[in-house]
């Protein structure tokens, strides 16, 4: 698995035992870039949430890369990885968000969507949005 600098360098530190308070002063993050960079672990399985506050390495093995690389390459896996959900999505989704999307925030939408039984992320969820709107959806800008 390929990881940025940042990302090797927070599961180093929690190899090493150090706590989370810790490895973001040790870091110099602000608060909440530190806290998306670990909750964006998480989700690649880089680590695993025991408590709050709390996180188990999930993987022993991986390589280091520049920035630009890795997050290129995670965005095009998103959009491979996305792209069939949208139209599985189907009109109930559809129907879901049309009927609350001016009436609720986005993260209540989302939350109603998961308790209906469609797990999508929140950029999912603004990608159907967008299509629902009738928006042009370019997902691949550089190549168009």
């Amino acid at each position: 698995m390929k990881l940025r600098a940042v990302e090797a360098q927070i599961l180093e530190s929690l190899k090493a035992g150090l706590d989370i308070k810790s490895i973001r002063e040790q870091i110099s993050a602000k608060p909440r870039t530190f806290r998306s960079t670990i909750s964006r672990m998480v989700e690649l399985g880089v680590l695993v949430k025991k408590n709050k506050g709390m996180y188990g390495v999930q993987i022993e093995q991986y390589v280091v890369g520049p920035d630009d690389e890795i997050l290129e390459e995670r965005r095009r896996a998103s959009q491979e990885h996305m792209q069939p959900l949208i139209p599985l999505a189907g009109s109930n989704a559809e129907v879901i968000i049309m009927l609350n999307y001016n009436r609720v925030p986005r993260s209540q939408l989302l939350k109603l969507l998961h308790k209906s039984g469609y797990r999508m992320t929140k950029f999912q969820m603004n990608i159907l949005i967008m299509k629902i709107q009738g928006m042009t959806i370019d997902l691949d800008p550089i190549s168009a």
